[in-house]
């Protein structure tokens, strides 16, 4: 049997480095609230003004957002599920990166929340919304220091990627990372070339996705093992297929002969083929004994 995440500290060196509790607890704990903010905005886009933490307009940015958490629940779980650190570990500095840029960004535009203003719900969310964008990295924070003091080794790379794989995923990540960081510094402008209009709250919420999609790619390309990326695979299929969904359901919402509509459509069919293929090449190696952490066990 696999080992228990939480025997860790003090164990081995020459062990495999497990995944603690408290870093399992805390990807668990995100994973559940990003589907309570991921759920409303997806099935309800127009209703933000009534029962989310602050007016997304237009909806198919509420939609897209939602789209965007929704699969953000899927890459938490996959990693709170692997006992062996280096499988996880692909997830967390993406996350925590991503809850503080838009913790920062809730108090650049704390005047747009409806802490003070709004039906009962639309406060109830928006005061949620804040303590959790409060307490979650600054958590995640101090269990990543306690990771790092776990004992152990990183399990061996079983499946490496190519070179050329792992020099376009950090390619592709900081391409990411570049756009991410123009829309936090100038959200407005970059309605030029989105799909859709974007206020300053929208561009950079839209930002902080994309420095947090740019890390994650970049370290699966440091990482460069199938396995140590399984988390990204599901999370990547879903991701694309919510978005397309987005893109059908407010189809008539964009403006079909803007470059930016089927550069957008194009990203999202390139990341559900690699998403899947990787995914059902992950599973197949399952079926052939190569279980998450299974060394943990020798």
């Amino acid at each position: 049997m696999l080992e228990k995440a939480g025997a860790v500290l003090g164990g081995s060196d020459s062990a495999p480095r497990q995944t603690t509790v408290g870093m399992r607890a805390i990807l668990i704990a995100a994973s559940v609230l990003v589907l309570g903010v991921g759920f409303p905005l997806f099935l309800f886009p127009a209703n933000t003004d009534v029962d989310f933490a602050w007016t997304v307009k237009p909806p198919i940015m509420a939609a897209a957002l939602g789209a965007s958490y929704l699969a953000a629940n899927i890459l938490e779980a996959c990693a709170a599920s692997a006992r062996v650190w280096v499988n996880a570990r692909v997830v967390v500095p993406a996350v925590l990166i991503f809850t503080l840029l838009m913790l920062a960004i809730t108090f650049v535009h704390i005047d747009r929340f409806h802490l003070f203003a709004g039906s009962s719900s639309a406060r109830f969310v928006a005061w949620v919304w804040l303590a959790v964008y409060v307490i979650v990295p600054a958590i995640m924070s101090v269990v990543w220091f306690r990771q790092t003091l776990v004992r152990g080794s990183d399990l061996e790379r079983v499946a490496p990627i190519c070179g050329i794989l792992r020099v376009l995923w950090i390619g592709s990540g900081a391409i990411l990372l570049l756009g991410g960081i123009y829309l936090i510094v100038a959200p407005t402008s970059a309605t030029a070339f989105w799909p859709w209009p974007l206020t300053p709250l929208t561009g950079r919420a839209v930002g902080a996705w994309l420095v947090g999609l740019g890390i994650l790619s970049a370290q699966a390309g440091f990482e460069g093992d199938v396995v140590r990326l399984y988390p990204i695979f599901p999370a990547m299929t879903f991701f694309a297929i919510l978005h397309g969904i987005v893109l059908i359901r407010f189809h008539d919402a964009l403006d079909w002969a803007r470059p930016s509509v089927w550069l957008y459509a194009l990203v999202l069919t390139g990341w559900f083929g690699i998403g899947l293929y990787n995914w059902i090449s992950f599973r197949r190696r399952q079926t052939n004994g190569l279980q998450l952490g299974s060394a943990s066990s020798q």
